[in-house]
């Protein structure tokens, strides 16, 4: 008598139809025939070994090739390709959550899948297609996730099928073990518990695939538990032998994973070269206390408003919101208003960056706050488009008969731009621009990309940009390009492992920046709330007005109370400066403080006339309480060593006293002759670092340089 039975789709077992074979194993009745299933990469139940490679060649036990293929799936379709004959075994289709169909995967005999999309009603085309990523009986599943079910995540529409026959919510992705995305987790939020199950793969990637979804599933939900079977491929060849008690019992006593513990380590530089001229050394940073968090009601109604009810929608820190928010006000208010301090005028412009690790959640807090600008940025930029292709009637008049030609609205925003795209176009919108790079990092790393030689004048054109400072650019062949103030605003985000390249020379351009930094954060669920439209449109109201201000711009004063809190401010500066010592930060929240508040007062009353008291003392609170301590555990550690530095840590090791006749015979930080020595001596001073005396030696006076303690 010959065997009816046929192999499993891996080759791994065999259902064989003769009982004198069987020994111990059970009959199972669910296949037509009714089979016992062989084990064939190893030892087998029925108390023999088999041989895989016989079993494939020749069938279950001398059996031929199976002729249909496991549970009872009849093929009805042929279709040939790679030059065989292909047999359709089922389609899966998948829907989203209202049960339109998105696409579906077919799968043949041999084993095989193609993905195929709708195209119009019956009609499918080979491909995923551009419908959105959803997982597989996402209705089925949603149902489920609302019943507080627990959710198996399966490789394999069979799997999932299989499950579901046995009354079990299951899922799975297309695309197989390795096409699991971001979004198909986000589709598992509000789940009581999942339970991922591996596929057992003699090379270990079912353990791998299945590793990554319960990395990324256990961030979105509270209680993910890994599954992986060693007597059977996957959960359908398992049920064969066990049942779903079975299961849910293992499910339940599998230990639940922790976030933590099971965070991918860093990459090791084994086996791969690293150059020494351009890595740059990792970022250590000491242990510090924890950071404050943004005070909020400092700031105007309608982006406290804001800051507030999106942080908690998107579970966010809320200086995460209120650096875009603050920067996209300076922006819209641009070079139409200055403000006054007894030294020098200080324009609107705001550099603000958010320091936080990728999936932090950088993105959407930067789409709510600078969606007003954006959306008028957007507006502007299609009439600028509009009038740069000019009326036909106008380019196809003769020149003397020709108007004057349209006038070129100026653009608002920029989101890449290299500093000779940049101020040709602030030459023509004395306005200003926001530049909105998003990343932070792919902007700094951009300076001076076409000069084979090294450094140009990109950092500093940024720096003098910010300062207001006027900047003239002559090229050779090329009209001269003259923007008295700049104006340019600057909003992004970047990894604190990426702020030495900010950071990475000596001209203070990192420092310019208003930083709001995470170490450690929540990841954000995707929130599945839409934004309060209340908030948003009381947000868009004064970016609206503020954009409204025209040129040319106007000095607003501070009051004498305003002046007043504004000394007092920078008497606070001082001190600060000296008890925390970075000194290019702290020296410029001079700056920072009259501008924002600026932005503060005209966003609260675009009319405005001054700048108050309440103002200037909101303003110094946020640099001093909030954006100082930021900036200074954002920067820590990616300082660049410059010639003051190292004469310091040589003075240090020298028991903290010298003269200047020994710092040029030591050539200290580059230093041959007298004057040198003293302009390091100067700069030393600046920063309240030494002490300096004279002393009456045998050969003279000498100049003494003591350490401070």
């Amino acid at each position: 008598m010959r065997c009816a039975g046929f192999l499993s789709d891996a080759g791994t077992w065999a259902r064989c139809t003769r009982e004198e074979k069987a020994g111990p194993l059970p009959l199972d009745e669910s296949t037509t025939p009714p089979t016992y299933l062989h084990r064939l990469d190893g030892p087998c139940r029925c108390g023999g070994e088999h041989a895989a490679s016989a079993a494939s060649a020749n069938g279950a036990h001398g059996a031929p090739e199976p002729a249909a293929p496991r549970r009872g799936y009849w093929w009805r379709e042929v279709e040939h390709f790679d030059g065989i004959e292909h047999q359709v075994v089922r389609r899966y289709a998948y829907h989203d959550a209202e049960g339109k169909p998105v696409r579906r995967v077919v799968r043949f005999h041999p084993k095989t899948f193609r993905p195929e999309h709708p195209v119009a009603a019956d009609l499918w085309l080979s491909g995923r297609g551009p419908g959105p990523d959803v997982l597989y009986r996402l209705p089925e599943l949603r149902r489920a996730i609302s019943e507080e079910q627990t959710i198996y995540v399966v490789e394999g529409e069979k799997d999932a099928e299989t499950l579901a026959e046995h009354g079990l919510a299951a899922t799975t992705n297309d695309g197989g073990a390795d096409g699991w995305r971001p979004a198909f987790a986000e589709q598992l939020v509000g789940a009581a518990r999942v339970v991922v199950i591996a596929d057992h793969d003699p090379d270990g990637h079912g353990r791998r695939a299945a590793e990554k979804r319960a990395r990324e599933v256990e961030r979105l939900v509270p209680d993910v538990r890994l599954v992986e079977f060693d007597d059977a491929r996957d959960v359908t060849e398992w049920l064969d032998w066990h049942g779903v008690d079975e299961l849910e019992e293992m499910a339940g006593g599998a230990p639940a994973r922790d976030p933590r513990a099971s965070a991918p380590a860093p990459p090791s530089d084994c086996g791969r070269a690293v150059s020494v001229a351009t890595a740059a050394p990792a970022v250590q940073r000491e242990p510090t206390e924890p950071l404050p968090e943004f005070p909020s009601e400092l700031l105007p109604r309608a982006m406290r408003a804001l800051v507030e009810t999106e942080s908690e929608r998107l579970r966010l820190p809320r200086g995460m919101l209120a650096v875009p928010a603050l920067v996209a006000a300076a922006a819209a208010i641009g070079g139409t208003r200055t403000v006054r301090t007894d030294d020098r005028e200080h324009p609107a412009s705001l550099w603000g960056a958010i320091v936080v690790d990728s999936g932090g959640g950088k993105t959407p807090a930067l789409d709510v706050a600078l969606r007003p600008y954006r959306r008028a940025a957007k507006l502007r930029a299609a009439d600028h488009q509009r009038a740069l292709r000019a009326p036909e009637e106008w380019r196809s008049s003769r020149a003397k008969d020709r108007p004057e030609a349209p006038p070129v609205p100026p653009l608002l925003l920029l989101t890449d731009a290299t500093t000779e795209a940049l101020f040709p176009v602030l030459e023509s919108a004395p306005r200003g621009v926001l530049v909105d790079p998003n990343e932070l990092s792919a902007w700094a790393t951009g300076f001076d990309i076409y000069r084979a030689r090294g450094a140009g004048p990109d950092r500093a054109r940024y720096c003098s940009a910010w300062d207001g400072a006027l900047v003239t650019i002559v090229r050779k062949g090329h009209a001269p390009v003259i923007v008295p103030v700049p104006i340019v605003s600057l909003v992004g985000g970047i990894q604190p492992s990426a702020l030495r390249q900010l950071n990475s020379a000596a001209d203070g351009l990192a420092q310019r920046f208003l930083y709001t930094m995470h170490r450690e954060f929540e990841e954000p669920y995707p929130s599945r709330q839409l934004p309060d439209p209340v908030v948003l449109a009381s947000w868009q109201t004064p970016i609206d007005r503020l954009l409204t201000l025209e040129m040319p711009a106007r000095s607003l004063a501070m009051t004498e109370a305003g002046l007043a809190a504004w000394h007092d401010g920078r008497d606070s500066r001082v001190d600060a400066q000296r008890e925390h010592g970075s000194f290019a930060l702290y020296r410029k929240l001079d700056a920072m403080a009259a501008r924002l508040a600026l932005v503060l007062t005209l966003v609260d009353d675009v009319f405005a006339q001054a700048v108050d008291c309440g103002a200037v003392e909101f303003a110094w609170a946020l640099c001093l309480d909030y954006f100082a301590p930021h900036g200074r555990a954002a920067l820590a550690g990616t300082e660049p060593i410059g010639a003051a530095e190292l004469g310091i840590e040589w003075l240090r090791r020298r028991g903290g006293r010298t003269t200047r006749r020994d710092l040029v015979r030591a050539g200290v930080a580059g230093v041959q002759t007298n004057a040198q020595a003293d302009a390091l001596i100067a700069r030393w001073q600046s920063r309240n670092l030494v002490e300096v005396s004279e002393e009456r030696r045998p050969g003279g006076l000498a100049l003494v340089v003591e350490l401070r303690s």
